[in-house]
């Protein structure tokens, strides 16, 4: 019944997930905004897919690789909270899109880091 269920919640999950990464790719506008919600799109379809991947295969590995990825949704949604949270109090403040770069590259070499050197 779980792996049902799970499965069930993917298809749904990577169905909404990709709906809303085909409406940000071809929205004519790309701001901050619309790359941190392609970014969550991308790193929540992963996330579902990997999560159903452990229901069905109990894989001490997998296990690893799906704790990284959910690390990365987690972050994208912070920084897209931060960023409208400064968006809503400072409305003249630019937001600079470098920083959201290095700050998403970061995070991601620290999560690969993780998994590849520390094995954690």
């Amino acid at each position: 019944m779980e792996k049902t269920i799970a499965t069930i919640v993917t298809v749904l999950g990577c169905t909404a997930n990709c709906l809303a990464l085909t409406y940000f790719l071809l929205h004519e506008r790309k701001g901050i905004t619309h790359k941190l919600f392609i970014l969550l799109s991308f790193w929540d379809s992963i996330s579902c897919l990997s999560m159903t991947l452990i229901t069905w295969i109990d894989n001490f590995d997998m296990k690893q690789i799906c704790g990284s990825v959910i690390y990365n949704t987690v972050f994208a949604t912070i920084l897209l909270s931060v960023t409208r949270s400064i968006a809503i109090s400072k409305p003249f403040y630019r937001i600079r899109g470098k920083y959201i770069g290095i700050s998403v590259a970061l995070v991601f070499l620290y999560s690969i880091t993780l998994k590849l050197v520390l094995d954690f």
